[in-house]
């Protein structure tokens, strides 16, 4: 039997009026570490604030043991 294991990562978005790619340079690289680790994404929710802003994203990873 398989068994997954899961993780969750709150990234914050250093420039909400430019929502592409605006994470810090250490953030894309935990991002890249986790890949390497076998950590496979499955969802990314924004994290809403007041009058709908999002300024934070949470990232699920999940990979099997």
């Amino acid at each position: 039997m398989i068994k997954t294991e899961y993780k969750q990562l709150v990234l914050k978005i250093t420039d909400f009026l430019s929502f592409v790619g605006d994470f810090k340079e250490e953030d894309t690289k935990k991002l890249n570490e986790l890949g390497k680790d076998g950590w496979e994404l499955v969802q990314s929710v924004p994290i809403a604030r007041a009058f709908g802003r999002t300024d934070k994203i949470l990232f699920i990873f999940k990979r099997d043991i």
